[in-house]
């Protein structure tokens, strides 16, 4: 039923039954879609998207997010320069021991003390950084994604007609929250690590010779190329489980939501199967994923402790080839020391790109998902913009005014296809003002060809009753939602056009909704634009005699 009072035009939505007939249609199209889109991968997209995370949690060459990530940087340089100093102090040891020079011995024990507790504070700071990047970006990112998702009416169209992404709460907070806590602790690892590769393949060269380095990145190569292989599909098993858990996450929410209309139909066990059957299919995903982390796991494992006896060879080699017979003993046991480092952290330098393996393939996985969640509110944020444009120029040939200033009688019943015969009209004062215009409106729902109704044409209007009728699934709801701009028209449009219309025109949904907070926010949400002062807020609670 439509009616509309002198003072606030009121709106109230029917059944959502054509909502369902679409619903069927697009799991369907949904199910052809994800069968043939592509799966996610470690791949150009993946950096494509990986870029367009980072411009949004890093906005600007002055924004405090940057200022954070080059603190970051600087502490676990720091923490490397001591690890450096740390890593040559064991020669001093050897020398000290081998030649028994007390005095050396005593200052490379005072050099370590002093290393050792600027590593401690190196390290916590580091981590304190890391945390501070971890909270600013998720507040960043969250931010940005809010002020789309937010926007008109996205959040009704991602959680109702478009199917291009699934789960869109989750992607916002989950999601969000485990790319940036994973992405401070290995961003700045990805940064480091080519230097320290630079300079330690130099000192490698120095130490050992050509054949040192080229040993030592062949042995990479041969690990990053079976890595490479194992991390593809584990990223696209990441992607489908991220999605199975917010599917089981999501049934949940709505039980928890419908809990006393479930009791009341008693439909604990039909819930209880649903929920059952969507844990199945989360638990094939996850065990899908355990099998791949095992090669994964255990290619890892075997590059990181190949990694010592291939340091050792390469000394080995160094030493038979006759590179340190100059050399004394003591000389000799502080140069092997010192070298064995060198080529050990060059192969550690490698071996911790190696191990960024396992964690980054879960962020790809969520990189993938929060990319693809931007890239759909950008498309729809165009969409909006050019079809506010082409409306804007609807309105300035004055097409909304002709349609307006139209005669319309002053109580009138409207008929969709198979509704019953019209009640009798009732007297109702005349109309005072046009409230809204509807013109040639053809209506079918999103994604879908089947006609609710066509070339609607009438007017709504102050002190004027207008009754709808129509079967279940004629599109009595369909036109209110084409009015609120929810749904698309297929031809002709359906605009509020009295000025101030969002102000004084409400809609009522069948479902109602009460947003958190207090009962200021409940009339807030209700009556957008009018003050929230104490006179505001008591006046209507004086009139329901509350």
């Amino acid at each position: 039923m439509i009616m509309a009072s002198e003072k606030t035009p009121l709106i109230r939505s029917g059944r959502p039954a054509e909502q369902r007939g679409a619903s069927e249609q697009l799991d369907k199209a949904t199910i052809s879609t994800s069968k043939s889109k592509k799966q996610p991968k470690f791949n150009w997209l993946f950096l494509k998207r990986l870029h367009i995370v980072l411009r949004v949690a890093v906005p600007g060459l002055c924004s405090k997010s940057l200022l954070l990530l080059a603190v970051l940087i600087l502490a676990r340089s720091a923490e490397e320069y001591n690890y450096y100093q740390m890593g040559i102090i064991p020669s001093k040891f050897y020398l000290a021991l081998t030649s028994k020079n007390i005095d050396i011995f005593k200052e490379a024990l005072w050099k370590m003390a002093v290393i050792i507790t600027s590593v401690c504070i190196c390290k916590s700071g580091g981590e304190l950084v890391a945390g501070l990047v971890y909270v600013r970006w998720r507040a960043t990112i969250t931010r940005y994604l809010h002020a789309r998702y937010f926007s008109g009416i996205t959040y009704y169209i991602l959680n109702t007609t478009d199917q291009r992404i699934d789960n869109p709460d989750q992607r916002i907070t989950q999601d969000v929250d485990r790319f940036c806590n994973q992405i401070s602790q290995l961003l700045p690892k990805i940064i480091i690590q080519p230097f320290l590769i630079v300079y330690y393949s130099y000192r490698t060269f120095v130490g050992l010779g050509w054949y040192g380095v080229l040993g030592v990145y062949l042995f990479f190569a041969l690990s990053t190329l079976i890595n490479k292989f194992i991390m593809s599909p584990i990223v696209s098993v990441i992607f489908q489980q991220e999605r199975k858990e917010g599917d089981f996450r999501f049934h949940h929410t709505q039980v928890r939501a419908n809990a006393e209309a479930i009791a009341f139909y008693q439909g604990g066990e039909n819930e209880r199967e649903k929920a059952n059957k969507l844990l199945r299919v989360l638990l094939k995903t996850q065990l899908k994923s355990v099998h791949w982390q095992f090669p994964l796991n255990f290619s890892v494992f075997m590059f990181d402790y190949a990694s010592t006896v291939i340091s050792y060879s390469l000394i080995g080699v160094a030493v038979f080839m006759g590179k340190y017979d100059n050399m004394s003993a003591s000389d000799l046991a502080s140069s092997v020391s010192m070298n064995s480092f060198f080529s050990l952290y060059l192969l550690n330098g490698f071996s911790k790109l190696v191990d960024t393996a396992v964690s980054f393939a879960e962020v790809a996985g969520f990189t993938h998902r929060l990319g693809e969640l931007i890239e759909v509110l950008k498309e729809m944020e165009r969409e909006d913009k050019k079809r506010c444009g082409s409306g804007d120029k609807e309105e300035e040939s004055g097409g909304l005014e002709g349609m307006a200033n139209k005669s319309q009688p002053s109580d009138c019943q409207l008929s969709l296809p198979g509704s019953a015969p019209p009640l009798l009209p009732k007297v109702s004062p005349a109309c005072l003002e046009t409230v809204a215009v509807v013109n040639n409106l053809t209506l079918s729902p999103p994604h879908s060809k089947h006609t609710l109704a066509q070339d609607l044409s009438f007017n709504f209007t102050k002190g004027c009753n207008i009754l709808i009728l129509g079967e279940t699934g004629t599109g009595k709801t369909a036109l209110l939602r084409v009015l609120r701009k929810l749904w698309k028209p297929v031809t002709g449009f359906a605009q509020l056009c009295c000025d101030g219309s969002h102000h004084y025109v409400m809609f009522l949904p069948q479902k109602t909704y009460l947003t958190s907070g207090s009962l200021a926010s409940q009339h807030k949400l209700k009556r957008k634009g009018i003050r929230n002062d104490r006179a505001s807020l008591c006046k209507p609670l004086k009139h329901s005699a509350l």
